[in-house]
């Protein structure tokens, strides 16, 4: 990749300029001490095992970490300390003089028929809906129906109503409209926090705790967050490149000159991403076509994506797209091209049949007849490659060509499982509630 830093000329022959100097030597700094802190964790490994994460194994998806959330919140959780945690979490949101007299907290509250509420507290004076969002997106007027649920439920006891939502973004407009959402900000009826402040909330309550157990379990679940959901890298490696970066004023300056051409970068490793499935589509001569948003991947942009079709006039077809800004909340599945495809309920089931045959159940939606954000075999995504912002390693599975690799070739077992039970038709205009 070639870079971009400024070269000198002098009497004909090319010097590279003092600051490519700098970076150079900034990144070679970086490179060692990520390999000394690597060789010192080894040395204490047997002492005291610093890559183990508990829910490494125990993985959490959203329904689970409710669950945890919620537990913690009742003064009569099993954690044992009483209203000490609810008490933080209401600081952490700006509620610290909400009364706790017999709160009532519930998970998957039912509103509106099919819709579930992750967590509802219920105050003699106030109900709080929370809607805990680490990983997926939302759904279509998602929000605009929970806040309409719960005023209704608020107004009879006249009581205030409120909404957290809980994400390292913003709600989708699809979701909740803007000025919707800046209305209710401003009533003060829609609150909304990122999960570093809930790692804020978790690491005080895991201070106060006195149960040995309890302890322990928060700070692994403030860990689980920190780099599952928030990205963030070991805190001992972290700190050692930090100490680098602050070092001197030209390590300072190479930290700068770096951030500056890191877009440039990845948007020249998405464009190899691209040529990288077309090579593997032409060197296999596999009858597939790549959609490719370029515009909108290269600046990064929320639901951005790519996609590939067995069939040129395919309108629904396999996509790989970005939940978040600057790619991160990536996720797969099986969608509709374009709103004027309609979300027929025969035709979405019997995709879902497919694909839950074949790899099991997912999500669905009404633009996803089946969809993914957990790890899978397919493909071989993993919890890494879910926020591209802050990990390396889908860019370098991309400069070493195998993620096109994986693509491709999952793409066409998963395109078979639709062809072995001649339902590709499912997945075209011409399928008009054809029963086969």
């Amino acid at each position: 990749m070639e870079n971009n830093f400024p070269t000198i000329q002098t009497k004909g022959v090319n010097k590279r300029a003092p600051l490519l100097d700098h970076v150079t030597e900034l990144l070679s700094g970086v490179t060692l001490r990520r390999n000394v802190v690597a060789e010192s964790l080894t040395r204490v490994e047997r002492d005291l095992a610093p890559g183990f994460e508990y829910f490494r194994f125990a993985r959490l998806h959203e329904n689970a970490l409710s669950s945890v959330f919620a537990d913690m919140l009742r003064p009569n959780g099993s954690h044992g300390q009483g209203e000490s945690f609810l008490r933080f979490f209401l600081e952490t949101i700006g509620l610290e003089d909400q009364c706790l007299s017999n709160p009532i907290v519930e998970t998957e509250y039912q509103a509106n028929g099919q819709r579930r509420i992750d967590i509802v507290l219920q105050f003699n004076d106030l109900i709080l809906a929370i809607e805990n969002k680490p990983w997926a997106s939302d759904q279509d007027d998602q929000l605009r129906d929970y806040s309409e649920f719960i005023r209704s439920k608020a107004f009879p006891k006249g009581r205030s109503w409120k909404i957290l939502y809980i994400s390292n973004r913003v709600p989708d407009e699809r979701s909740l409209s803007a000025s919707d959402r800046s209305d209710m900000i401003k009533k003060g009826h829609l609150i909304e926090i990122d999960f570093q402040k809930i790692v804020t909330w978790i690491e005080s309550c895991a201070q106060v705790t006195r149960a040995l157990r309890v302890r322990v379990f928060l700070e692994e679940l403030a860990q689980y967050i920190r780099r599952e959901i928030n990205g963030e890298p070991q805190m001992n490696e972290a700190e050692e490149i930090k100490k680098i970066i602050l070092g001197s004023p030209d390590n300072i300056k190479s930290t700068i000159a770096l951030n500056q051409v890191i877009r440039s970068a990845r948007i020249d490793l998405l464009r190899r991403l691209h040529d990288g499935i077309e090579g593997e589509i032409r060197r296999h001569e596999i009858p597939m076509d790549l959609v490719w948003e370029g515009a909108n991947l290269e600046a990064f942009k929320r639901h951005s994506g790519f996609g590939l079709k067995w069939h040129v006039d395919q309108d629904i077809y396999l996509r790989f797209e970005f939940d978040g800004v600057n790619s991160n909340g990536f996720f797969w599945g099986i969608r509709r091209s374009s709103e004027s495809v309609v979300d027929d309920e025969i035709r979405w089931q019997r995709i879902l049949e497919v694909m839950k045959s074949n790899i099991g159940g997912a999500k669905q939606s009404s633009w996803w007849p089946w969809y993914t954000e957990r790890p899978d075999a397919i493909f071989g995504f993993d919890e890494e490659h879910r926020n591209w912002e802050w990990s390396a390693k889908p860019w370098v599975e991309i400069d070493n060509g195998n993620l096109a690799k994986r693509i491709v070739h999952g793409a066409k077992e998963i395109y078979g499982w639709f062809a072995s039970v001649d339902k590709l038709d499912l997945l075209r205009p011409s399928w008009k509630g054809i029963v086969r």
